[in-house]
Order: structure tokens, then sequence, then C-alpha cells
């Protein structure tokens, strides 16, 4: 038997908040909307791993308020690929939903099929970039240098799925 397990994890007090668990085919994003309810608008940022970047549920989260910072993969959308060729570090993107996407629009009333996102690109201690799309535009609520000690707390997530496991 294999399953698929989804886990809200409040990574500074090592806690979980919502755990889904569906079938092993299910989405990683479908069980990851089922923690909306869970996430607290404005106080919560919700840090995914690259498993997880979609535009509909990065819009999804925008519109109910929610912030997040995602690692992209490297080729994961053209922004990001010339960002890491030019080596820039950040930047404000605009996103528009697929076409397939754009029935969530009649969800939340709106005509709007744009977001507004950061990418950050930040340097680890073994050489490698990674790519970081985040909500949090402003630079004083969430300077540059943040990131990299920010995106390091995810690692808590991984601690915690193993101690479910064992």
């Amino acid at each position: 038997s294999m399953a698929r397990i989804s886990m809200l994890f409040d990574l500074l007090n090592l806690t979980t908040l919502d755990g889904q668990i569906d079938a092993y085919t299910a989405s990683e994003r479908d069980l990851a909307r089922k923690h909306f309810k869970f996430i607290n608008p404005g106080k919560d940022l919700v840090i995914m791993d690259r498993g997880y970047p979609s535009i509909r549920l990065m819009y999804e989260m925008q519109q109910g308020g929610k912030d997040f910072c995602i690692r992209m993969k490297d080729n994961w959308w053209v922004e990001v690929k010339e960002m890491l060729d030019n080596g820039e570090t950040d930047k404000i993107v605009h996103f528009k939903l697929p076409a397939k996407d754009r029935d969530v629009l009649n969800e939340y009333n709106t005509t709007n099929d744009e977001i507004t996102c950061r990418i950050v690109i930040v340097e680890l201690s073994d050489g490698k970039r990674e790519a970081l799309c985040t909500s949090i535009l402003d630079n004083e609520k969430l300077p540059y240098e943040a990131f990299r000690t920010l995106y390091h707390y995810r690692w808590n997530i991984e601690e915690g799925y193993k101690a479910y496991k064992c």
C-alpha cells in the first residue's frame, strides 16, 4: 500500500498544524490546498519545496492573502532561467494564469488573471544557487539577505516527516 501525505508544519515550533493523507496518485498541490484553512493571512509565510510551484497555486494563495516562498526548479519559468543566466538576484515578475487554469477566476469572482511575485536567487554555502519565488514584494519586510536563512528552515519539515515515518 502506498499513500501521499502532506503536512502543514510550523518550522520554528516543530509542530504539525494540519495533516492530509490521500491516494498515492493525489497531487501534492491538491493536498496543499487543503491546508489553506489553517494558514493565517498576513501572519504566516508558507515555505514550499520545488514540487509545488504552480502559477495556479500561487494565484490561489495570493487571492486568499496567504504569503509563500517556493523553491523553483532552474528551468521552471523563463524569468528564473534568465535571472540565473544573467546573474540577477532579486526581481519583481508578473505571471499570467495559463488558459487551462482560468476557471479559478470564477472562484474568486475576478477577471484579473495576473499575479505579481518576487524571484530571489540565493547562493548556498556549497556554491549552488537556489531560485525562490515569494509573494512578499517588500524588501523591507523581507530583505534579500534573509532568504538564505529563511529557506534553510524548510529542512525542519524533512525532519518532521522522518519522525512520523519512524
